[in-house]
């Protein structure tokens, strides 16, 4: 063998090995379910749907995945916010919706963008679930993606950047949010001010540059500034001008924001008495309940809080606008048995099957009110909230078995409704069947076993936060009931980073008693 090919073999080789050592030295991804991290972040849009109200995102395995995986998973969504879109991968959601074959037999792939926006959804959720983690690697990704030509994109980004800077007290998040002030896209800038008016005097440095807003184009971003400025440096003065500079603004939404503001500020804010007091005449509804609202905070004594009438709320029931007889109902619930003139317009209410009383938050705050002034209406009450378990939105299916769970053994009548909301496609409306199922105590062994261990499954880590402590607290409130839980929730507590999710379990594990009291961690 030549010389010459002596060196080009050893040239080869040296690259082969060097390759291989790359490979197999290079951090492994992390894997569940036999696919890796990168594949079920790819999966992750598959959890969008679109609905009447918008986009709703629902649980599924890529979500749940990536949450059992962990904060391993978090540099992986780094990398894959700011990963340039592919030309194939768009080529091949086109192919898709111009072939109706492929609809039939494939779901629908997703496009690189989708990807990208539902990891910064995820990357933002690890953010709020683990407090006492450091997020400082991230911070340039994040920083990048704020860049982004994609505006959903760049919210998501500044907004995660907000947290990591206000949340976790990272100096270098807090230095990347002080640059995003300066961007050149309004909402950037609007996120930023608004995440900094979150903090206190521990985001200090920043003032200056917050100070800097206040000659912002954007009368959006002014006020966040001017609320920032009072939360940061408590400089009321310069900052209760400018909010009532934008009491006068041209958009309706900036004026009752506004006013929103300076409620928050309170007494320190008397020199906007006078424009607020002019502003409870505005042409529009949201500037003059914010104004009126701001007056009682700031000058309780000559503008105290105006409680409705017990006839105004039987007139509000009649309401076309569905939060309106919402907070009537919820007026006449805190009004108790006082209220008993309502009890008709309520038992009407919740008995006409209009489409307007079907909207979102509405018949089961009418049953929850009629129940607190005269519980004697209990054949009204579970019928309707039966028949609401059935409603196309699940926040009112949740809402109907909450309503029947607090009615307890009165509800027995809707057992047969809550056991099918066992198997809800909701994993909340779930939570709420079966502890609605147990309050009631219409069940046997098998179907108790059941129930418990949904709520123990609401437990787990691959849910997310607002489940896993909705979980925790409903098996609190079940007592000895869920003694079978006792070991889920010694378990949370052995591995769990989020305070309240502790402090839940905790209390839940002494609720249940004595058998439980040996398995609770000292703290």
């Amino acid at each position: 063998m030549s010389k010459r090919r002596r060196l080009g073999l050893m040239v080869v080789l040296g690259v082969a090995i060097t390759a291989a050592a790359f490979f197999a030295l290079r951090p492994r991804e992390p894997v569940y379910q036999g696919k890796s991290v990168t594949q079920w972040i790819s999966e992750l849009p598959k959890g969008q749907r679109l609905t009447a109200m918008g986009f709703i995102d629902h649980e599924t395995p890529a979500k749940e995945a990536i949450r059992s995986i962990g904060t391993n998973a978090v540099p992986y969504l780094a990398q894959a916010i700011n990963r340039h879109d592919s030309r194939f991968a768009n080529w091949r959601v086109e192919i898709w919706f111009r072939w109706p074959f492929l609809q039939r037999h494939f779901s629908r792939p997703s496009y690189p963008l989708e990807i990208r926006r539902e990891a910064a959804r995820t990357l933002q959720e690890f953010v709020s679930r683990y407090p006492k983690a450091s997020f400082d690697e991230i911070v340039p990704a994040l920083a990048r993606a704020m860049r982004d030509p994609d505006s959903d994109l760049r919210v998501v980004a500044v907004s995660t950047l907000g947290l990591i800077a206000v949340k976790h007290q990272s100096q270098r998040a807090l230095a990347a949010l002080v640059e995003a002030l300066d961007s050149p896209h309004e909402e950037v800038r609007r996120f930023a001010t608004g995440k900094l008016a979150e903090g206190n005097q521990a985001q200090s440095q920043a003032l200056p540059s917050v100070l800097g807003r206040f000659s912002d184009p954007s009368v959006g971003v002014r006020l966040e500034a001017a609320l920032a400025v009072w939360r940061i440096g408590q400089q009321t003065n310069d900052a209760v001008t400018v909010l009532v500079s934008a009491l006068g603004a041209n958009s309706p939404t900036d004026r009752g924001n506004a006013a929103n503001h300076l409620s928050l500020i309170g007494p320190a804010a008397k020199q906007a008495i006078p424009v607020l007091e002019q502003k409870l005449n505005d042409p529009d509804q949201y500037v003059r309940q914010w104004a009126s609202i701001a007056l009682q905070k700031v000058d309780p004594e000559n503008h105290p809080e105006a409680k409705p009438t017990l006839q105004s709320l039987i007139e509000q029931l009649k309401n076309a606008d569905g939060n309106r007889r919402m907070s009537a109902a919820l007026a006449l619930k805190e009004m108790g048995a006082v209220a008993k003139a309502a009890v008709p317009a309520l038992v009407e209410t919740l008995q006409t099957p209009s489409v307007q009383t079907r909207l979102p938050g509405n018949r089961w705050a009418v049953a929850q009110a009629l129940w607190a002034i005269d519980p004697g209406q209990t054949s009204v009450i579970v019928p309707a909230m039966a028949n609401e378990l059935a409603d196309p939105t699940a926040w009112n299916r949740h809402m109907a078995a909450l309503v029947l769970a607090e009615m307890g053994p009165e509800a027995r009548d809707a057992a047969s409704a809550l056991f099918s909301g066992l198997t809800d496609q909701d994993p909340h409306v779930r939570l709420y069947c079966a502890y609605a199922l147990l309050r009631i105590g219409v069940y046997d062994e098998a179907t108790k076993h059941q129930a418990v261990q949904i709520l123990v499954d609401g437990l787990q880590p691959k849910r997310n936060i607002r489940d896993r402590q909705t979980a925790a607290r409903l098996l609190g409130k079940l007592g000895p009931t869920a003694n079978e839980a006792v070991p889920a929730l010694t378990e949370v507590l052995n591995g769990n980073d989020d305070a309240e999710l502790s402090k839940l379990a905790r209390e839940a594990l002494s609720k249940i008693g004595p058998s439980a009291d040996d398995t609770i961690p000292a703290k």
